[in-house]
C-alpha cells in the first residue's frame, strides 16, 4: 500500500566474518484515480423542474473501479431553466489513490408555447359599440399570459392594424402573438370576426291637403343605434315632392351607409284644388278718352298672392259717358276652381284740362299775350281749340291782374270752363357799364364814365336818365355814386365805383458837388417840381438839411414832404470842401515820413526837450501866407508800433519860454515843448483855418513822427 515501506538484511556471518545487518525505508506514493462524468445525449427540454441526466465512474490502479452512479442533485448547476447546465463529481481518493474530479455541460432547450385567439359572440351585429376577441398563451412550467390583440380589416374592409376594437360593419382579423421568453419559444394565432349591418327603424308618412303653392312630399325619419338615436353615415331620400293638384306617389329610400341595411317604400301625396279669392271692383270715373271696364282680381296662394295657372276673362269696356255693365269669368286651371260674375262701369264728364299760362316777362318793347290750351285728357287739339285769350294782351311794363279767358265744350264729354290769370310785364334792366378811374395825380378832376343801354330802338333806354356822381381832383380820390333812373319801363339802378388818384412823384434834383474852402457855408442845392400850375408841387415842403464850411465838408440829408398829392422823398447830397492851403515843411532838423510809407521814420527826442518846427504856408493859388491867424500846431499821441492814433488824444502843442507861433525870415517857427514822460510817441501836424492838417514836401503828403526816450 502506499505509505512508508522498509527493507532490511542480516548477514549471519561466516567463519571469517561476523554477522551484520542493514535496513532502509522507501515511500510508496498514491496512484492516480480517474473520475469521469457522463451526461445523456439529450435533447433536453425545459419542464419547469430540475433535469439530472448525468452519471460518474471512478477507476484506478490496483483494481479501483466505482461503477456508473447518478451524479448527486447537489452537484448540478443551472439545470432548471433553458440554457447551458453543468454536472460535476469529485472523488476524494483513498489510501492508495489520489482524488480526482470531472464535470460536463449539457443544454436545456426552450419549451414550446401555445397562443390561442377566441372571438366569443362572432358574428356580431352593428350596435355602435366595439367588438373584439381574447388571447391566451400557455406552456411548460405554468406559462399562462394574455397577449394584446390587434385588429386588421380583411376582405375589403379598411381598418388598422390597431388594438382598438372594431365598431363599424366589416370583416376583421384578430391577431395575437407571444414573443417568447427564456424558457419558451414564441407563438402566435389569429381568428377572423365580422360585424354585420343593423336595421334602422324608418317611420315615413305621406301628405293630404289643399293646394297652397308649396311643394309637399313624404315626411319622417330613420333612427339607429348611434348616439341620440342617430343612424350615423346613413342618408334618407324622401322621394319626389308635388306642388300641383292632384299630387302623386313619393318613393322614399334609406341608404344605410357602412353600418345600416338599405330600406325603401312608397307613400301617397294628395293635393286638392284651392278656391281663388276673386274681388270685383266696379269702375266710376271721369271721361278720359280711354276704354274702361271693371276690375277683377283673383288672388290665390301662389307667390305674391297670385293664382298661378288661373285666368280672368274681362273684355267688356266703355269709353263715353255714361258707361255700362261688364261680365267677367275666372278659369281656375290646374289648382283652382272656376268662377264668374258682373260689375258696373260709370263715366262722368271730364274737366277740359285748360291750362292758361300767365306771362311774367321783362319789358322788350313788344306786345305779349298769355298762352294756353284745353288739352282734354288726350291732347284733343281739334276738339278743344276754342279757347279765348284776347283779354290778356299788353305791351308796356305793369301788373295786369285778373286778365279773363274762357272755354266752351262741343263734344259732350267735357265741362265748360273759364278763369283769369295775373299777367305781368316787369321793368327791364338796362345794361349799365360804368367804370371808375385809377391814375396818378395830375391836377385835373376825375369821375365815373360809361352809359346805360336798353331794348328800345337803336339800343336806347327810352325815358331814362343817368347821373355819374361826384368827381375828384386830389389824392387819394374817392367814391363816385352813380344812379340810373329807369322811367316807366326800366328798373332804377345805382352803384359805386372807385376814383383812385395816386400821389404823384415830384421831380427832385439835388446833385453832389465839390468846392475849395472859401470861409462860407455850403449846403444842398436843387429843387422839386410837380404837375401843378407853373410846375409847382402845391402843398409840399422842402428841407435841405445841414450845410458845411470847413474841410472835408459833409453830407446834406434833404427831405421833401409831398403833402396831399405828392409822395415823400429824401436823399443825401455829398458836399466836398477841399483845403485852400498848402503847407511845406517841416524843415530840418525834423525828418518827415511819406504818408503812404509802411515803415515810419521816427525823430528821436528826449522827454521835455524843445523841438524847433519850421514850415511855410501857401494858398492853393501859390500865394504865401505870413499871418498866424487860423494856424495851429496839433500833437496826437500814436502807437509806437506803426504810427496808428492811440488813443486818439488830440491837443494843441505848447511853446517854450513864453514864445508863440511866429513868422520870421520867410518861415513860420514854433518851439514845441515836449512832455517829459519817456516811451511816448507823437504825430505832429500843422492845421490851417479850414481845419485841414495836410503837410507836403515837394508835392508829396508827409507826416512827422517823434519818439520820446
Amino acid at each position: 500500500n502506499a505509505g512508508t515501506a522498509s527493507a532490511g538484511f542480516t548477514y549471519a556471518g561466516d567463519t571469517n566474518h561476523a554477522g551484520s545487518s542493514d535496513s532502509k525505508t522507501f515511500t510508496i506514493g498514491q496512484a492516480a484515480s480517474v473520475t469521469t462524468v457522463t451526461c445523456g445525449a439529450g435533447p433536453f427540454t425545459y419542464t419547469g423542474s430540475a433535469i439530472e441526466p448525468c452519471t460518474y465512474t471512478v477507476t484506478g490502479a490496483g483494481g479501483l473501479s466505482i461503477a456508473s452512479t447518478a451524479v448527486p442533485s447537489g452537484n448540478y448547476a443551472s439545470n432548471v431553466n433553458a440554457g447551458t447546465a453543468s454536472a460535476g463529481f469529485t472523488y476524494a481518493g483513498d489510501t492508495n489513490h489520489a482524488g480526482s474530479s470531472d464535470s460536463k455541460t449539457f443544454t436545456i432547450g426552450q419549451a414550446a408555447s401555445v397562443t390561442t385567439v377566441t372571438c366569443a359572440g362572432d358574428p356580431f351585429t352593428y350596435d355602435a359599440s366595439g367588438h373584439g376577441c381574447l388571447a391566451t398563451t400557455t406552456g411548460a412550467g405554468g406559462l399562462n399570459q394574455s397577449p394584446t390583440v390587434s385588429y386588421l380589416g380583411i376582405s375589403g374592409t379598411t381598418y388598422g392594424s390597431t388594438v382598438a376594437l372594431p365598431v363599424n360593419v366589416g370583416d376583421y382579423r384578430a391577431s395575437a402573438s407571444f414573443a417568447g421568453d427564456t424558457n419558451h419559444t414564441g407563438s402566435s394565432a389569429f381568428e377572423d370576426l365580422s360585424l354585420g349591418k343593423a336595421d334602422a327603424v324608418c317611420s315615413i308618412s305621406g301628405y293630404s291637403g289643399t293646394y297652397n303653392a308649396n311643394a309637399h312630399g313624404a315626411s319622417g325619419s330613420c333612427t339607429g343605434v348611434d348616439a341620440g338615436g342617430a343612424a350615423t353615415g346613413s342618408s334618407l331620400n324622401h322621394g319626389a315632392t308635388f306642388t300641383n293638384a292632384p299630387g302623386g306617389t313619393a318613393n322614399w329610400s334609406f341608404t344605410g351607409g357602412t353600418n345600416y341595411n338599405n330600406q325603401s317604400g312608397s307613400v301617397a301625396i294628395t293635393i286638392a284644388k284651392a278656391v281663388a279669392d276673386c274681388t270685383v271692383t266696379p269702375y266710376s270715373g271721369t271721361y278720359d278718352a280711354h276704354s274702361h271696364g271693371i276690375g277683377v282680381a283673383c288672388s290665390g296662394v301662389d307667390a305674391g298672392g297670385g293664382a298661378a295657372g288661373g285666368s280672368v276673362t274681362n273684355t267688356d269696356v266703355f269709353t263715353n259717358v255714361p258707361g255700362g255693365t261688364a261680365n267677367w269669368s275666372f278659369a281656375g286651371g290646374t289648382n283652382y276652381t272656376d268662377q264668374s260674375g258682373t260689375g258696373a262701369v260709370t263715366l262722368g264728364k271730364a274737366d277740359p284740362n285748360c291750362l292758361v299760362t300767365l306771362y311774367d316777362v321783362t319789358y322788350n318793347a313788344n306786345p305779349h299775350t298769355a298762352t294756353g290750351t284745353c288739352a282734354g285728357v288726350t291732347d284733343e287739339a281739334t276738339l278743344l281749340a276754342a279757347i279765348n285769350l284776347s283779354g290778356t294782351t299788353h305791351t308796356n311794363a305793369g301788373s295786369y291782374l285778373a286778365d279773363p279767358w274762357s272755354f266752351t265744350d262741343t263734344s259732350g264729354n267735357y265741362l265748360d270752363d273759364s278763369g283769369m290769370v295775373n299777367d305781368n310785364i316787369g321793368k327791364a334792366d338796362a345794361v349799365c357799364s360804368i367804370s371808375g378811374y385809377s391814375g396818378t395825380y395830375n391836377a385835373n378832376a376825375h369821375g365815373a364814365s360809361g352809359s346805360c343801354t336798353g331794348v328800345d330802338a337803336g339800343g336806347a333806354a327810352t325815358g331814362s336818365s343817368l347821373n355819374h356822381g361826384a368827381t375828384f381832383t386830389n389824392a387819394p380820390g374817392g367814391t363816385a355814386n352813380w344812379s340810373f333812373t329807369g322811367g316807366t319801363n326800366y328798373n332804377n339802378q345805382s352803384g359805386s365805383v372807385a376814383i383812385t388818384i395816386a400821389k404823384a412823384v415830384a421831380n427832385c434834383s439835388f446833385p453832389s458837388y465839390s468846392v475849395v474852402y472859401d470861409a462860407a457855408f455850403h449846403g444842398a442845392v436843387g429843387s422839386c417840381t410837380g404837375v401843378d400850375a407853373g410846375g409847382a408841387a402845391t402843398g409840399s415842403s422842402l428841407s435841405l438839411g445841414a450845410s458845411y464850411k470847413f474841410v472835408p465838408g459833409g453830407t446834406a440829408n434833404w427831405s421833401f414832404t409831398g403833402g396831399a398829392n405828392y409822395t415823400n422823398q429824401s436823399g443825401a447830397t455829398v458836399i466836398t470842401i477841399t483845403t485852400g492851403f498848402r503847407i511845406d515843411g517841416f524843415y530840418q532838423p525834423v525828418d518827415m515820413t511819406s504818408h503812404a510809407a509802411v515803415t515810419k521814420m521816427w525823430n528821436s527826442i528826449k522827454g521835455g526837450q524843445t523841438v524847433p518846427l519850421k514850415f511855410r504856408v501857401f494858398t492853393v493859388g501859390g500865394t504865401e501866407i505870413t499871418s498866424t491867424t487860423g494856424l495851429s500846431i496839433v500833437v496826437e499821441t500814436v502807437s509806437c508800433a506803426g504810427g496808428v492814433l492811440d488813443p486818439e488824444v488830440i491837443s494843441t502843442a505848447t511853446a517854450t519860454g513864453g514864445t508863440a507861433l511866429r513868422y520870421t525870415d520867410g518861415f513860420f517857427i514854433f518851439n514845441w515843448a515836449t512832455s517829459k514822460p519817456a516811451n511816448v510817441c507823437y504825430e505832429v501836424t500843422v492845421q490851417t483855418e479850414d481845419l485841414a492838417s495836410q503837410m507836403s514836401y515837394l508835392g508829396v503828403q508827409v507826416d512827422a513822427y517823434f519818439k520820446a526816450k
